[in-house]
């Protein structure tokens, strides 16, 4: 037996050195890299498994633009990016000054788009009472949605028009009658969102909630008795998972069922509310801003979730704010007495100095290179590199709401319609 203890002897220390060498190791890291675009900026996501004592560093197109401890998972912006234009990123993670793991990945960023729209003006007098056109809601170029009052009717001049509906073809005025829960059959519209053609909601100013399914118009006063007047703006993901939200820091949510108010934590007036999906995490977030436009009582950016309302970081807003409009993780707007806007919601708010110093009533979107404001005098687009002024002698002087779809922009002003196309 004696020839063979040497053999065993081996076999046992190199078993021995495996143990100790899988002991101390750690396991190989494990990188990914994806990104999102904008028109001037890329925001990377690098995701860094087993990565403990490792450094990361990313480079676009070979050149190092940043370096950092890496941890679980990062995501960073990228400026100074030019429109329409691809670039290569590599994240590299370095263990003891040795790339350990890299991901490549390569993207185009988005174009500008055109400020070069055509208009068209549509006017609707009010002779026999102040009208005014509240809010708009674009379902499609054939299929526009225009809120508000207007008394232009000669047999019953108190009785208004509450509605506008655009075919493709013509404006025609509307009642949307509701079941005279607030003591009225026809109450102007303060608001109106729409999901689609045969989903489109009104909030009347006695509080009540109209539903238009295509065909017909069906009205909901079980809100009035949580609801002190109507709802300033609504938003949501579906008719069955709604949010409204009002004076007094009112915000209830409809879940196809019942209505459920939430507290808000605030006796501020909520004045806007805007959802949109976050396409890293998947979550949806909602945003409210309280202001009393008027006085100077304070000032609130809050956020909806499944545990209620939190209030997050205002610093750099002013007291007076109208509007917010968002793309979750990438870009936030709000807008009143001035523009503001930022990367996140936890940083610093800043003003945009290029804007005449007008107040700001609405300011909506459909993507980080097409978005739009409007107020006193004023209608500024951003197509993605700058903003560019679209306000026409011949528009009206304030506009008090504004959507925009594809190649439509439409904004309201007093009781005037303008419609622009490109």
């Amino acid at each position: 037996m004696k020839p063979y203890l040497p053999i065993a002897l081996t076999a046992l220390l190199l078993l021995t050195a495996a143990c100790s060498k899988s002991s101390t190791n750690p396991p190989d890291p494990q990188l990914t890299l994806s990104a999102d675009t904008g028109v001037i900026e890329a925001w990377l996501t690098i995701t860094a498994e087993d990565a403990g004592g490792t450094e990361l560093r990313l480079t676009r197109d070979g050149v190092e633009r940043m370096r950092f401890t890496a941890v679980a998972e990062t995501t960073v912006v990228d400026t100074g990016l030019l429109p329409n234009h691809s670039y290569t990123y590599r994240t590299e993670l370095l263990r003891n000054g040795k790339t350990a793991a890299s991901q490549t990945h390569t993207l185009t960023t988005m174009d500008t788009t055109s400020h070069d729209f055509q208009w068209e003006v549509f006017e609707f007098p009010s002779p026999y009472g102040s009208g005014v056109l509240r809010d708009v809601a674009i379902i499609d170029e054939d299929d526009i949605w225009a809120v508000g009052e207007i008394y232009s009717y000669r047999a019953q001049p108190w009785l208004p028009y509450n509605a506008l509906h655009w075919d493709g073809q013509q404006w025609a005025l509307m009642r949307i009658k509701t079941n005279a829960c607030g003591g009225v059959d026809y109450p102007p519209i303060e608001t109106v969102f729409a999901f689609s053609a045969n989903d489109v909601l009104f909030a009347h100013i006695d509080g009540s909630i109209t539903r238009f399914d295509g065909v017909t118009f069906v009205n909901d006063c079980s809100l009035i008795t949580q609801l002190n007047g109507s709802a300033r703006k609504m938003w949501g993901r579906s008719s069955n998972d709604l949010y409204v939200v009002s004076s007094n820091g009112f915000i209830a949510h409809y879940d196809g069922a019942n209505w459920q108010r939430i507290e808000s934590g605030t006796a501020l007036p909520i004045n806007d509310v805007w959802g949109s999906e976050n396409e890293t995490t998947s979550e949806w977030e909602i945003l409210c801003i309280a202001s009393n436009q008027f006085t100077n009582q304070g000032k609130q950016l809050l956020r909806i979730n499944n545990e209620g309302v939190t209030q997050l970081p205002d610093s750099g807003l002013s007291w007076a704010l109208n509007t917010v409009w968002h793309i979750s993780g990438r870009k936030y707007f709000i807008g009143g007495d001035g523009l503001y806007h930022s990367r996140t919601v936890s940083s610093v708010w800043r003003r945009d100095e290029s804007f005449p110093p007008y107040y700001k009533t609405a300011v909506r979107g459909s993507d980080l290179n097409d978005i739009v404001v409007v107020g006193f005098r004023l209608m500024w687009y951003w197509n993605g590199l700058r903003w560019h002024n679209l306000r026409q002698a011949y528009m009206p002087e304030v506009f008090s709401g504004v959507d925009i779809r594809k190649n439509m922009l439409i904004a309201l002003g007093g009781t005037v319609v303008v419609i622009g196309r490109r």
